[in-house]
């Protein structure tokens, strides 16, 4: 970041004036990017920076914020540089060994409550868990259920854990293994994931902000279904009878998706679209 012109002592306006106008070039929400920063460097909630617009910066302060804004200008996504990322109201942490937490991926968790709602005590797997995001929010939601977060990285496992001892929510279990390797057969109520569906070849794997993450949970493969194949294929051996299999998956995803449950079985297989309009979610329940 380069704000060198202002002047000392430094405003908190004048420094996040400046950032703006920086992050501007690289962001089309350079505003909030801003916002979010600041309120993380001094600890206010990001809707009260404006009546702290009069506020001198201490150089400590100055020092923070100059490497913040460099790592966003450097294509960072928000989230790493503060560490942070809301998800179902929760404030998760997340590293670089996660996805960032997207709001579409809500769409899994709304769901999974419907597919488990008559049921009085749900076991639910999250596979593929990164920051526990799925997970931590079912565990919010239903309290009297037992959900279990699968994933093969070490680090991501260490997040999640790290998210459900923030929460308190100890109806979530967490295991390091290759999705559904580690569980008995036909014990899931509803099996949930956000699976890696990108493309090998998908040009947007260049985008700075997507180069920052973990490429493991991202690509699926030439045709970005490798993961999604392999989570069909196994899934209705371990869900109970009228079980659910919930997927998110890629924007032009959704019909291979439901022709990969109904040849393993599934039954009432639908997409959901999310808030763009864009399909998203496929499910579809096994009958034993």
């Amino acid at each position: 970041m380069s704000c060198e012109t202002l002047n000392l002592p430094v405003k908190l306006g004048e420094m996040r004036a400046c950032a703006k106008r920086l992050l501007s070039g690289i962001s089309n929400s350079s505003a909030l990017d801003v916002n979010i920063l600041l309120s993380a460097v001094l600890q206010v909630n990001k809707d009260e920076l404006d009546i702290h617009s009069e506020r001198i910066l201490t150089s400590s302060e100055q020092s923070l914020i100059d490497e913040f804004v460099s790592r966003r200008l450097n294509g960072e996504p928000v989230a790493y540089i503060t560490g942070s990322k809301e998800f179902w109201s929760l404030p998760l942490l997340v590293s670089k060994a996660v996805l960032v937490p997207r709001p579409e991926t809500e769409l899994v968790v709304k769901q999974g409550l419907k597919a488990t709602r008559l049921v009085e005590n749900p076991w639910i797997a999250d596979l593929g868990t990164g920051s526990g995001a799925i997970s931590l929010a079912l565990a919010s939601e239903l309290p009297q259920a037992f959900i279990f977060g699968s994933d093969v990285s070490y680090d991501a496992l260490l997040v999640a854990k790290e998210n459900r001892k923030l929460h308190g929510l100890n109806n979530v279990f967490f295991l390091g293994c290759d999705w559904l390797s580690a569980f008995p057969q036909n014990c899931f109520h509803a099996i949930c994931s956000n699976p890696p569906y990108i493309e090998s070849t998908d040009p947007c794997l260049n985008d700075p902000a997507i180069r920052h993450e973990p490429s493991q949970a991202l690509v699926g493969g030439a045709d970005g279904l490798h993961s999604i194949r392999r989570i069909v294929d196994s899934a209705a051996s371990h869900l109970v009878n009228d079980g659910w299999l919930i997927l998110e998956h890629g924007w032009n995803q959704g019909s291979a998706t439901r022709k990969l449950m109904e040849t393993a079985g599934f039954e009432n297989v639908h997409t959901t679209r999310d808030l763009s309009g864009t399909e998203r979610v496929t499910e579809g329940q096994l009958h034993l």
